[in-house]
């Protein structure tokens, strides 16, 4: 067997570098250093901020525009290991408003959501990917951190994986034994997708295909 020649040396040692260090990118983990260590599980309430969904439909006719009220849900995460964190949200869907109450009971019908027989809709969080830590400050207790939350929709009975792009706030209060989060997210839903047919033949002429829901969210 012939042996490397000098001048190859160089680029087989960038090889084994590069194969030591894959394996460690991959394992790497986003972490909230001054944060409490151990797992914890926050539960959505507006004791901690402002829960508030608000979704758009925009169509040839009018631009649709709604909120949804009733809101729960709750995320554990490892403040080492924020890639691993898990929680569902879940929506009430009478709780949903346009401000107009025919055009919400018909939103409510059989012939939409059909709140009656489907009356939740739910994303259910499995773990998040793409994280990158925007601010930590150890002084305020603060830091924030952007990213994808990965894990299933449902809605009208019916359930889709679901990555939505997300910006996660942590604070610590003054005392160190308050912990809070802040979640704001914007993703789409094709509506049809979820088995949701509307009003035979006005249903393309009066509401957008995409659902486009924007949500901010609190926990402690």
């Amino acid at each position: 067997m012939n042996a490397l020649r000098p001048s190859s040396l160089p680029i087989v040692s960038m090889i084994v570098l590069l194969l030591v260090a894959s394996p460690m990118r991959l394992l790497a983990q986003t972490a909230i250093p001054f944060a409490t260590p151990d797992t914890k599980t926050f539960t959505l309430s507006n004791k901690a901020g402002t829960n508030e969904i608000k979704f758009q439909l925009d169509a040839p006719i009018e631009t649709i525009k709604g909120t949804a009220s009733d809101i729960q849900g709750s995320l554990t995460i490892n403040m080492r290991n924020i890639e691993a964190m898990r929680g569902s949200i879940t929506v009430g869907v009478k709780s949903m408003s346009t401000g107009l109450s025919l055009r919400d009971n018909h939103m409510l019908n059989s012939e939409w959501l059909d709140a009656a027989q489907y009356p939740t809709i739910t994303f259910a969080i499995e773990k998040c990917i793409d994280l990158l830590t925007k601010q930590t400050d150890a002084a305020s207790g603060r830091a924030v951190i952007e990213g994808k939350a990965v894990g299933s929709f449902t809605l009208h009975g019916v359930t889709k994986p679901l990555t939505a792009s997300f910006s996660i706030t942590y604070s610590k209060g003054a005392s160190q034994s308050t912990e809070t989060v802040s979640i704001r997210t914007q993703f789409s839903i094709p509506w049809k997708e979820y088995g949701v047919k509307g009003k035979k033949g006005l249903a393309n002429m009066t509401v957008g295909e995409v659902v486009v829901i924007n949500a901010v969210l609190s926990g402690q």
